[in-house]
């Protein structure tokens, strides 16, 4: 077992809970997404028609946390082959 394929398999078991986390709890990832957004785009004196433009959508939300599963779940398979 070379140190390779244990970095890999803890980074994508790491991975993959971070990425079900975020499929899993998405509306709460979103709504502190909006919140963050929100909050800066006020303190740059962004107009109010304008903020509502510039918000994150939930499919961007999605498509992260995907991506992050994904490569997450080729770590793993990197880990298994490599040991």
């Amino acid at each position: 077992m070379s140190s390779f394929s244990v970095v890999a398999l803890v980074i994508g078991g790491a991975g993959m809970v971070v990425g079900c986390a975020g499929l899993v709890f998405r509306v709460r990832v979103f709504a502190f997404a909006r919140n963050r957004f929100e909050r800066i785009y006020r303190e740059d004196g962004v107009p109010e028609h304008e903020i509502a433009d510039r918000f994150p959508q939930m499919w961007f939300v999605i498509l992260i946390a995907t991506g992050c599963v994904i490569v997450s779940a080729l770590m793993l398979v990197v880990g298994v082959v490599t040991l």
